[in-house]
């Protein structure tokens, strides 16, 4: 069973294609606005590449956030323009799920979320795959002090300068690791929702923002 994962909800983007769970190609995407305009290039590129034509996937997996606004509605927008006009499956996965440790043990996965603080997910790798505590949520900084207290490693796509931060309000030294996005976690995740029904061929897909825009903080301070 042929799938396609994108993910572009943070500044470590990728593309990747499966058959099952075996990755057979990935393309890492540019960094900044360029990221954008690559992700539907980069899909032809991908597939010309593996000799696979749209048609023959199964099903589509993209990467809902949290992270930024912007990334993460462009790669949903590219997935469910395809999803649409090949009428096959999409299956939306947190983008947090793609950040997992070298070894195994508690950790957490986090992403800044600038003036919001950040945006986290407890986990715990073992020998048979990661099993997540809990829903991907958001917190200020005084609040992680507590809340990651349990863990000493935290997984991100870029430490700075989510580490000063977080470090500033707390005593306790994290180990930190950065690492690109792993497509193999988010899609064995998408399998067992893929096989269980939980995804949609109609186009809605309810992305995880988990806090307000800057505009819309604003706006409702002069809602009454």
């Amino acid at each position: 069973m042929l799938s396609l994962l994108i993910e572009s909800s943070t500044e470590r983007g990728c593309l990747a294609l499966f058959e099952d769970q075996k990755e057979l190609a990935r393309i890492n995407l540019p960094s900044g606005p360029q990221s954008a305009q690559a992700i539907l290039p980069q899909i032809e590129a991908l597939l010309k590449k593996e000799k696979i034509t749209l048609n023959k996937l199964s099903f589509l997996t993209v990467g809902i956030g949290p992270g930024s606004y912007t990334g993460m509605r462009v790669g949903a927008m590219a997935a469910k323009t395809l999803s649409y006009a090949l009428n096959i499956p999409l299956v939306g996965i947190s983008t947090l799920e793609a950040y997992i440790p070298e070894e195994c043990g508690k950790f957490a996965a986090i992403i800044d979320a600038k003036i919001g603080g950040a945006y986290y997910s407890l986990g715990e790798l073992a020998s048979d795959g990661v099993r997540w505590h809990g829903e991907p949520a958001v917190a200020e900084l005084t609040a992680l002090r507590d809340i990651l207290g349990q863990v000493d490693l935290l997984v991100t796509p870029s430490a700075y300068p989510l580490r000063d931060k977080l470090e500033s309000v707390s005593v306790k030294k994290w180990t930190w690791q950065e690492t690109d996005p792993n497509p193999i976690s988010m899609t064995q995740s998408a399998l067992v929702k893929f096989d269980r029904g939980e995804f949609t061929t109609d186009g809605q897909l309810r992305l995880l923002y988990l806090r307000k825009t800057q505009a819309e903080i604003e706006r409702d301070k002069f809602v009454t």
